[in-house]
């Protein structure tokens, strides 16, 4: 039983129910006050009746809030993220007073209004403030003014087996300083064991996805901003490193193992069982490494991706929670209010943290989830020290990944189509791990005409 179920009592948590069983829409925000004058607000997130322990413990979570605060009245909707239908939504009044949207389209909101400017709440909250700066400059706007806060994130990084680096002579303790370094490590996996040092996603757009995480790290983007719209820049210079790199562990070392069609459903079971050295990817995966592939949590790692002179950081994913823009200053109050209850409580009251932790443990969940905390340290050890009788996974295998991202500035998706630009990708990244005598520079041309297309058309 999780702290949040803890926290509600019974008579609350009927009331809750009671109040959230309609709330399949959001409605407008035509009124912000209930008739006895509480501050009105509809928050989404609340699971649908399929998962109904899910669903109890938000509304309990909800009930709990409430106690808290009597003046707030909380509508709990289902409502989830769409890109199809957000704007049609948007037309309609029908979105929650505040709502979660991907990372990726913070850009968008921004520059169509489409948000409360929250500067002044941000500014004002002390939890807001410890949130990591790398975060909150991902959801400034070009005039320095938070429309955003941050909620979930993670970013990419080097994922290693310890076990086979051990095997290999490798020390599993010391991050990649180059690609080169990490591409002869590879090498050395491959050679002291059999088994492939370095592992490429390939399919279902994940390929794309990884590839664009290391070219970030070797300095561009897949796409530049040019005024209100997005242009393509697939063929750059990181683009060719990256590819080279593939290239360079794939025909040159032979280290990437036999498989190269292929998706992450079909790697994380090699990873986990050890057939696999390194991978690009989030610590979000060490979930499913330890929950279903049943890996041993003592053989993970994690390194920060290694930075070109001119390279840009970490690719990043997650959750923004923002608002309405016609939310009224009453209403963003509440909302604040709800928000840093949810996502921030556990990093400033040690018996919630550790009451989840516990939870989570007993689930048989590791313990702590995520590596990517989204607050700074004066708020991110005392938490450590929370949870620390439920940790289940050596915090000090990721250290230097934790330490690199407090620094390391957090690079976005591509906020246009990045989906089919990933697709693109995939296309390029298999061709080159499948021909030695792939065209690196031609399969760029190719992939930089079509992606000029797909944002072309996006953006009429």
């Amino acid at each position: 039983m999780t702290v949040l179920r803890k926290m509600a009592v019974a008579a609350a948590l009927t009331a809750v129910l009671t109040a959230g069983a309609g709330c399949g829409k959001s409605g407008d925000n035509s009124s912000a006050t209930t008739t006895d004058g509480k501050v009105k607000i509809s928050v989404n997130g609340l699971p649908g009746n399929d998962n109904p322990a899910g669903r109890k413990e938000f509304l309990a979570q909800v009930a709990a809030f409430e106690a808290k605060n009597p003046n707030i009245d909380l509508q709990p909707v289902e409502w989830t993220w769409d890109a199809r239908t957000f704007t049609a939504q948007l037309a309609g009044g029908d979105l929650p007073t505040t709502f979660q949207a991907p990372f990726t389209e913070s850009g968008g909101l921004i520059a169509r209004h489409q948000i409360k400017d929250l500067t002044k709440w941000v500014e004002a909250s002390p939890k807001l403030k410890s949130i990591l700066p790398t975060m909150l400059d991902a959801v400034k706007s070009t005039d320095g003014h938070y429309y955003a806060i941050p909620t979930f994130a993670t970013q990419n990084g080097i994922l290693i087996h310890r076990g086979l680096f051990t095997k290999a002579g490798l020390n599993p303790d010391q991050p990649f300083t180059s690609w080169d370094e990490l591409a002869q490590a590879a090498q050395k996996i491959t050679q002291a064991t059999g088994k492939a040092g370095y592992c490429q996603l390939t399919k279902q757009n994940q390929g794309g996805w990884i590839l664009t995480s290391i070219i970030a790290a070797m300095g561009n983007e897949l796409e530049t901003r040019d005024g209100d719209k997005f242009t393509a820049n697939i063929d750059s210079a990181g683009a060719h490193s990256a590819l080279e790199f593939l290239r360079k562990v794939r025909w040159d070392y032979n280290a990437a193992g036999s498989n190269f069609l292929i998706d992450f459903t079909a790697l994380a079971p090699e990873f986990a069982a050890g057939r696999c050295g390194i991978m690009v990817g989030p610590d979000g995966w060490l979930g499913e490494f330890v929950t279903k592939n049943k890996m041993n949590p003592k053989d993970f790692g994690m390194f920060p991706l290694p930075q070109t002179a001119n390279g840009l950081g970490g690719l990043g994913g997650g959750t923004l929670s923002v608002l309405r823009a016609d939310a009224t200053d009453a209403q963003v109050d509440a909302a604040v209010k709800w928000l840093e209850f949810r996502f921030l409580d556990q990093y400033y009251d040690a018996k919630t943290a550790a009451d989840l932790a516990k939870a989570q443990a007993t689930d048989g969940n590791p313990v702590p989830g995520t590596f990517y905390a989204i607050v700074n340290q004066q708020a991110y050890q005392p938490y450590l020290e929370a949870i620390k009788p439920y940790i289940n996974v050596p915090v000090a295998n990721v250290k230097t990944y934790v330490d690199a991202s407090q620094k390391l500035p957090v690079v976005s998706e591509p906020p246009v189509e990045a989906q089919q630009i990933y697709a693109l990708l995939d296309t390029v990244i298999q061709a080159v791990l499948t021909r030695k005598d792939a065209d690196i520079d031609a399969l760029l041309k190719q992939a930089q005409q079509q992606a000029t297309t797909i944002l072309a058309t996006a953006q009429r």
